[in-house]
């Protein structure tokens, strides 16, 4: 119960900036945007796609935008599960001090959906291009700030979120080296279409 309640002093600490200074709210409302970093990790999976100098180097690019697409799967598969074990209020819902500047969102508080959705689309681009992921992996943890900032996220609920976005990474990694031929096939097909 002592972590719940560091969690919600870090949460208040954060939260306590906001309100005070314009350009810092607008800011972190358009970082919170439900589609400003989503997009942006998607147009990274798409520009990797098309990235490589020869068709070799495109071919491995791709390995790595499926590997991309299906740590998106991961991802949602655990934010189901932790929610099914732990349905966590929002902290404008608990906290009476809370400072909310954004609009209330429906889905359990932990974890942060977007945060483990976009780290673990740019942890797996992280292993083919590196200033792209790091640079994503920063935006998904700001990304995060932002919601604490904002009073829509706990600071755990970040945390989590991340490290779930990492775990999710990893379990693609898995499943694309499992099941590599069935993956090579469908990169063999899209050649047809002219998609390479």
């Amino acid at each position: 119960m002592e972590i719940i309640n560091i969690d919600q002093n870090i949460t208040l600490l954060i939260n306590g900036f906001s309100g005070h200074v314009l350009f810092f709210d607008i800011l972190f409302v358009i970082i919170t945007n439900d589609y400003l970093i989503p997009v942006l990790s998607a147009l990274s999976l798409f520009y990797l796609w098309f990235s490589g100098i020869n068709s070799i180097e495109r071919y491995i690019s791709q390995k790595f935008v499926i590997t991309g697409i299906s740590s998106i799967i991961f991802s949602n598969i655990i934010v189901l599960l932790s929610n099914v074990f732990w349905l966590r209020s929002r902290p404008y819902e608990t906290l009476d001090s809370i400072n909310l500047l954004f609009y209330r969102s429906t889905d359990p508080s932990f974890p942060s959906n977007p945060v483990v959705v976009c780290s673990a689309i740019f942890f797996v681009i992280t292993f083919r291009n590196k200033i792209i992921g790091i640079l994503g992996l920063l935006m998904s943890l700001f990304l995060g700030f932002s919601k604490i900032y904002l009073g829509v996220s706990y600071s755990l609920d970040v945390i989590g979120g991340f490290l779930f976005g990492i775990l999710s990474g990893l379990f693609s990694f898995l499943f694309i080296s499992f099941f590599s031929r069935f993956i090579e096939r469908i990169l063999r097909s899209v050649k047809i279409f002219g998609l390479n």
